[in-house]
């Protein structure tokens, strides 16, 4: 039987049909549900009692035990918008919640819809608008697309909270707006949620970044390349270096800025030939941003070089190449 603070509910019982499959489970794995609906949100148990008698000859059991316990799923119901605040700090944005700056989420963090009983997301496709919508107003692209439907009830949740990712990062700097009407949206069980959502949260800024493509590089000496960096929200980039040019050696620092574009990450030239100052040569640096984007210093440094020489190399069959 199942057992809680409120009393007991009696099971029916059945064997399982797939119980042949495993070695020894005739008779030996069975099916139990209550006869009745559990109470919702509710610390239960299923208890076996003394009694229980063999199909063959042998001694009733006088086990008296509880088997598993369990929390029933409460009413269905929006918890509302999780997220990863630039700080670092989880946020748990309520629907009931006044947006203030103390709670802008990462757009390139994982943002989330949290329910407290599991939800498929082609719930949330069908039930959800979003405003900007996550498809960037293109007509052609489908952002759930590569989403499939697939069960939270295999395991329970320890935090009773279960989530949905939002397939694609979100617009910086932005007041998003999220509804569904009444009745639209149901649980992995059928339920309907009750209530119209309508809430609103905000992205914060970029932090600020940068990626260095390649951290060895060669350029030829008669193009004007350089070896780019992707920058995001940073005003200035400076580069300690050592080069080797036919001339000599030399060191030297290099201050660049970096246009003031928000939001929106871009190529950026180191500044190699700058640094070179000759037709060519080999240089080596480590770059530092402002502000400082905290990354450790095999990231930042960097060997390059402008060289008036090229090799091609054209693989042949039954030949290797050291």
């Amino acid at each position: 039987m199942f057992t809680n603070q409120f009393g007991f509910t009696p099971v029916e019982v059945e064997p399982d049909p797939d119980a042949e499959r495993y070695s020894n489970g005739k008779g030996r794995i069975f099916r139990v549900w209550p006869t009745e609906e559990l109470r919702l949100n509710t610390k239960s148990a299923l208890t076996v009692l003394p009694g229980i008698s063999p199909e063959e000859v042998g001694q009733p059991s006088i086990e008296n035990r509880a088997v598993v316990t369990f929390n029933t799923f409460p009413e269905f119901a929006f918890l509302g918008v999780e997220c990863w605040a630039n700080s670092k700090d989880k946020l748990l944005i309520k629907p009931t919640d006044k947006p203030n700056a103390q709670q802008m989420c990462n757009p390139l963090s994982r943002v989330s819809l949290v329910f407290n009983t599991p939800v498929f997301p082609s719930e949330i496709k069908k039930s959800f608008t979003f405003s900007p919508d996550l498809a960037g107003g293109r007509t052609d692209y489908d952002p759930w697309e590569s989403y499939r439907d697939r069960s939270s009830l295999n395991y329970p949740k320890r935090d009773g909270q279960y989530r949905v990712r939002l397939p694609e990062v979100l617009q910086a700097y932005q007041p998003y707006m999220l509804s569904a009407a009444a009745g639209s949206i149901s649980d992995e069980f059928g339920r309907k949620l009750p209530e119209t959502i309508k809430m609103m949260f905000f992205t914060d800024h970029r932090k600020p970044d940068v990626t260095m493509w390649y951290t060895e590089a060669v350029l030829e000496k008669n193009e004007e390349s350089d070896s780019p960096l992707v920058v995001t929200n940073l005003k200035s980039i400076t580069t300690d270096y050592v080069a080797l040019t036919p001339e000599g050696a030399k060191s030297g620092k290099l201050v660049k800025d970096i246009p003031q574009v928000q939001d929106i990450g871009f190529k950026f030239p180191l500044g190699v030939r700058e640094m070179l100052d000759a037709p060519s040569g080999v240089i080596h640096g480590t770059y530092q941003t402002d502000p400082v984007v905290h990354k450790s210093t095999y990231y930042r440094t960097f060997f390059a070089q402008v060289t008036p020489w090229s090799v091609q190399c054209t693989p042949r069959l039954g030949t290797t190449i050291p």
